[in-house]
């Protein structure tokens, strides 16, 4: 009796374990929703074509056509680095090299501030696609309040 409640108990905890979130967040392929916020302004709803495996990822910031007058239609990040909750990446603007460092929060997405040399910087928001585990819709469907000022240094 005693050894096989054990054993229940331990298949238990392996089921619940395996079904619990991990710490970190790791990246899925696909089409990412989200916002950019230079630090001049206004913000942007954008999308990011995320493609790879662990250890290996490519993502291209695809920029809207239709709203905006952009030099470029797409933005490829390098150096991308995904560790515990933390995303990080670089671009080149220009001649200016932004670098970026996105934290994964309790929404279920990855915030925070992209800079430049200068010390200017903005926000960027990226959002997993729909059935990933993250937060479903464009940013500001839910979340209005984050989309108004840019920060600066």
């Amino acid at each position: 009796m005693y050894k096989s409640t054990v054993v229940a108990w331990l298949v238990l905890g392996l089921v619940v374990g395996a079904a619990a979130p991990s710490q970190g967040q790791e990246l899925v392929e696909g089409t990412w929703t989200g916002t950019i916020t230079p630090p001049t302004g206004p913000t942007i709803d954008v999308e990011y074509e995320v493609v790879g495996s662990r250890g290996d990822w490519s993502i291209e910031l695809v920029l809207p056509t239709d709203s905006f007058d952009f030099d470029v239609e797409r933005i490829l990040f390098e150096g991308v680095d995904v560790a515990e909750e933390t995303l990080e990446f670089f671009f080149t603007a220009g001649t200016d090299t932004i670098d970026c460092s996105l934290a994964w929060d309790e929404r279920g997405h990855y915030e925070g501030e992209c800079a430049d040399e200068g010390g200017e910087s903005g926000v960027m928001v990226m959002i997993p696609p729909q059935g990933s585990g993250g937060s479903v819709g464009r940013m500001g469907e839910y979340w209005p309040e984050r989309l108004i000022t840019p920060k600066t240094a």
